[in-house]
C-alpha cells in the first residue's frame, strides 16, 4: 500500500510539475540552429546568474529554429515545476526541457518520468561547480533512458564558456 500511494503521488506530481499551460512562459526572442544550443544558451544564462534555487523551462522549435522559454522558479533547491506551453502545430512545437540542479549531474526518478510522460529529452545544468572550477551539463533521452554528460561551463570573466565532451554528439 505504501508503494502504491508513493507511485500515486509522484504521478501527480509529475502531472502538476509539468502540466501544459496557455499563457505564462515568455519566450525568448533569439533564435538558434539546434535545440542543444538553445539549452546551452538557457542554461548558460541561469548559470552566469548564479542563482541557487532549481530553476525550468522549455526548448521550442518554430520553423526550424529554436528558442527557449524563459526559466521559472518556486524558489526550492531541490526540485521545480516547469509549465511546458501548448504546441501550436504550424506554428511551433516543444521540443525538449531544461532544469538545473544544485549539485547532481544525475538526473532524478522523477525527472526521467517527467521527460518520459512527455515525450521530451532534457537538459540539466549543475549550479555548483564540480572541482571547485566546472559547471557539469547533461542530457536524459527518454526513448534510450540514456543520460549523456554533454558539455562542461565555467566563469570567464562575466561570461560562461561551454566545452564540450569528446563522446557528444
Amino acid at each position: 500500500m505504501k508503494g502504491t500511494l508513493l507511485a500515486l503521488l509522484s504521478i501527480s506530481w509529475i502531472a502538476a510539475a509539468n502540466a501544459q499551460c496557455e499563457s505564462g512562459a515568455k519566450v525568448m526572442e533569439t533564435e538558434y540552429p539546434s535545440a542543444e544550443l538553445a539549452a546551452f544558451t538557457a542554461l548558460g544564462e541561469l548559470l552566469r546568474r548564479g542563482v541557487h534555487v532549481e530553476y525550468g523551462g522549455a526548448i521550442i522549435e518554430m520553423n526550424g529554429k529554436f528558442r527557449y522559454t524563459e526559466a521559472v522558479t518556486q524558489g526550492k533547491a531541490d526540485h521545480v515545476a516547469t509549465c511546458l506551453p501548448y504546441s501550436r502545430p504550424g506554428q511551433w512545437r516543444v521540443v525538449a526541457m531544461y532544469h538545473t540542479h544544485r549539485e547532481t549531474p544525475l538526473f532524478s526518478d522523477i525527472d526521467k518520468a517527467s521527460a518520459r510522460v512527455n515525450g521530451l529529452p532534457s537538459y540539466l545544468a549543475t549550479m555548483r561547480k564540480a572541482e571547485g572550477r566546472y559547471h557539469i551539463l547533461a542530457r536524459y533521452d527518454p526513448k534510450t533512458d540514456a543520460t549523456t554528460l554533454v558539455a562542461t561551463a565555467e566563469h570567464v570573466g562575466s561570461q560562461i564558456k561551454f566545452n564540450r565532451y569528446e563522446a557528444a554528439p
